[in-house]
């Protein structure tokens, strides 16, 4: 995995009023988003490459959200351009503890390529376990409703990288948390011994 929007909301960085939920209810992402200024959002935090491209919309959907005994924030962003181009990027915080997960979706002339990252930084283990691993199922829905919506297919390659993280993960730490979710999600192995997987999502219903 490789980790890698235009009115202006009153204040952007309040949570939405709105109930407190799981992330087991993010499934999928159906949050109250707004159009928000690029202006206000930091490309050293996000993704540059939707920041700085014209014509990039981008919408923001922020609250609170229960994972475990926590309540944290999310804070979720989808850019969306003229040519259908879209990516989400999920983060859920607390204090300076965070983890991201994105997918970033391009447009090819036949089919749409994904790419996908999950990154953590919580050097003192202020976040509960398994934080990142439900996110990244968030966004594996995410690709899934994107070829509906399309109706493209969408081709998600995922590549094993263990060092994006504060608290790197061993091959073998990574392959048992990944993998069973790749495989009961219908993704195979590029080659037997590589660390790459791959599924071709299909438009649905």
């Amino acid at each position: 995995m490789l980790f890698l929007p235009y009115l202006m909301l009153k204040n952007p960085f309040e949570a939405s009023p709105i109930e407190a939920r799981s992330l087991e209810e993010l499934q999928p992402i159906e949050l109250p988003w707004e159009e928000v200024d690029k202006e206000q959002l930091n490309p050293e935090e996000l993704d540059p490459w939707a920041i700085k491209q014209e014509g990039v919309h981008v919408f923001r959907a922020k609250t609170d959200v229960k994972f475990k005994t926590q309540t944290l924030v999310l804070d979720a962003l989808k850019f969306e351009d003229l040519i259908g181009d879209a990516t989400y990027l999920l983060r859920v915080y607390k204090n300076d503890a965070h983890v991201y997960a994105s997918i970033s979706l391009r447009r090819e002339p036949k089919e749409i390529y994904a790419h996908d990252a999950v990154i953590k930084r919580d050097p003192h283990r202020i976040l509960a376990k398994g934080l990142g691993v439900e996110l990244y199922k968030i966004i594996l829905s995410l690709i899934q409703r994107h070829a509906d919506m399309t109706k493209l297919p969408v081709r998600h390659t995922v590549e094993r990288v263990v060092e994006l993280s504060s608290t790197p993960m061993t091959t073998n730490r990574w392959d048992e948390i990944f993998v069973p979710i790749l495989t009961s999600s219908g993704y195979v192995k590029s080659r037997p011994s590589g660390s790459e997987w791959f599924k071709l999502y299909k438009p649905e219903g």
